[in-house]
């Protein structure tokens, strides 16, 4: 539901990468699921909740990226808290290269954590970042009107 210059220019200010590294979701998400039984937690959680319709509003308003890597550090570091990823140096240090690179917030995705990571980056700044990160598997990010797909599979 966003014009078609916004969406090229949200595209055109991600960079996704992937390490190469897996780790299991499902032992990572049981242990987010036991974690989430504290209360300490059971607040973030609805934090998490609150950044999430502030990022929806920052879409309907066409925010600058500024505006949306500020959201996504928030729910970053919301659930590397949850998570303990903050423990993890490889995720740590690949956060702080990225950032030092240019991005203005580098979130891991998916509940693995440890695998594709995307960075909220000008343009201008994504030959930079690739260099610091010494990656193999750089990704274009596009937006399809039918949701996610598996595109290649071994």
């Amino acid at each position: 539901l966003i014009n078609k210059e916004y969406k090229n220019y949200i595209e055109s200010s991600l960079l996704m990468g992937f390490t190469g590294k897996q780790r299991l979701s499902s032992s990572i998400s049981f242990k987010i699921n036991k974690e989430i039984e504290n209360e300490i937690n059971l607040n973030k959680l609805r934090e998490l909740n609150i950044v999430s319709s502030k990022g929806i509003a920052a879409f309907v308003d066409e925010s600058d990226i500024k505006e949306h890597a500020a959201l996504t550090r928030v729910s970053r570091d919301i659930k590397l808290s949850i998570n303990g990823d903050y423990l993890n140096k490889d995720i740590m240090e690949l956060i702080e290269e990225s950032e030092k690179a240019g991005s203005l917030c580098t979130r891991i995705m998916g509940a693995g954590g440890g695998g594709f990571f995307i960075c909220w980056a000008p343009k201008n700044k994504h030959d930079e970042i690739k260099n610091k990160l010494k990656i193999k598997t750089w990704v274009d990010v596009r937006f399809s009107n039918s949701g996610s797909q598996i595109i290649f599979s071994e």
